[in-house]
């Protein structure tokens, strides 16, 4: 089985997932170095290395396509969600020693939040204190 971090997106393939995500499945390699083109100076061969890593990672999926056999479109085999979940984690286990109150308190600490923000982050805490509470109960 593949180890947790050889699954997250590099910065380079994140790039490359976000177009994935955007434009939807299906998509030739040309068709992403046109959409990088001007935002980074990735070349189409290193564009094809990135995605064949992507698919090592089990991140896409690719298919030839029918009328050229050395064109692959590519889909994304899992959503932006889980691979942003996957991100977070890497990094509060990487610089919070998983910690996850402390990389919160670090983020909430350094940043000015508005009134909306500051609300939003009580609804998740209290609705996260509820799920808790329910699964606890559940358990006696």
């Amino acid at each position: 089985m593949m180890h947790q971090e050889q699954r997250i997106p590099s910065e380079s393939e994140w790039q490359i997932m976000e177009i994935i995500w955007q434009e939807g499945d299906g998509i030739t390699s040309a068709e992403i170095l046109q959409k990088l083109e001007g935002h980074t100076d990735m070349t189409e061969r290193t564009i094809r290395v990135l995605l064949s890593r992507l698919c090592g990672k089990g991140l896409l999926t690719s298919t030839p396509d029918d009328r050229d056999s050395r064109v692959l479109h590519y889909y994304a085999a899992c959503d932006r969600d889980f691979c942003l979940a996957e991100k977070s984690r890497s990094f509060i286990q990487h610089y919070f020693g998983g910690n996850q109150a402390s990389a919160i308190a670090s983020f909430i600490g350094s940043e000015k939040l508005s009134e909306e923000e500051i609300r939003m982050l009580e609804e998740l805490l209290n609705e996260k204190a509820g799920n808790n509470a329910a699964g606890k109960e559940s358990r006696k």
